[in-house]
């Protein structure tokens, strides 16, 4: 039991980041890449991105009125 344990305890645990502009292919690329990892034997969780999360909510954003700064930092 506890060799069950600490086998579990120290799985490591990869972080992949994916970005790029509109129509970049990241979603599909996203799901590609996911699949191929679960044929791997990996167990892959993804995050949705923000802006969809917050668009298909409902959200309406105004960045009209936003300088630059306020922009990179949304």
């Amino acid at each position: 039991m506890l060799e069950k344990q600490l086998s579990k305890k120290n799985k490591l645990v990869y972080k992949i980041c994916i970005t790029g502009g509109p129509c970049a292919g990241k979603t599909s690329g996203l799901a590609l890449l996911s699949e191929k990892l679960r044929d791997e034997g990996f167990n892959v969780f993804t995050v949705p991105e923000a802006a969809t999360m917050i668009s298909d909510g409902g959200g309406m954003i105004d960045m009209s009125h936003y300088n630059e700064n306020q922009s990179i930092l949304f």
